[in-house]
């Protein structure tokens, strides 16, 4: 078998996840690029930052209730929450995070479609049944 040198920088810039690692605050201390992508912020405008700086508003509160987890657990899995797109509009993102000596080294991926898909699924499952039920009535 072959083996390769593996340029972990380069991993980590054209990975299609967002990587992020912030202090034990949730201040922004490392993000590649894919953030710019998906959340339209600069890097310059995100690190030295708070995540809860871009979180949405409603998810605030269960995004801070994460401390008390990592006390009891050093590894986050399929957590989701919002963020504001610097356009204003909201990011579902899905979260997978390890605490290693104070800091949060995490791997994020954007879910807004596979969200918008699920509850379009559902808007037609519910119009599918009302016409079911219009149709067994006559």
């Amino acid at each position: 078998m072959k083996s390769i040198a593996i340029n972990q920088e380069e991993l980590i810039k054209k990975s299609p996840f967002m990587h992020a690692i912030t202090d034990s605050k949730g201040y922004f201390l490392f993000i590649n690029h894919e953030w710019q992508c998906v959340l339209g912020y600069s890097p310059q405008e995100m690190l030295g930052k708070s995540c809860f700086d871009f979180i949405y508003e409603k998810d605030k509160t269960r995004t801070g209730k994460l401390k008390n987890y990592f006390s009891k657990n050093k590894k986050l899995t399929k957590f989701v929450n919002r963020y504001v797109h610097k356009d204003g509009s909201l990011v579902h993102l899905e979260w997978e995070a390890s605490l290693v000596k104070g800091k949060y080294y995490c791997a994020v991926r954007n879910i807004s479609s596979e969200i918008k898909n699920k509850n379009i699924e559902k808007e037609m499952q519910r119009i599918g049944k009302i016409g079911w039920w219009i149709v067994n009535v006559k």
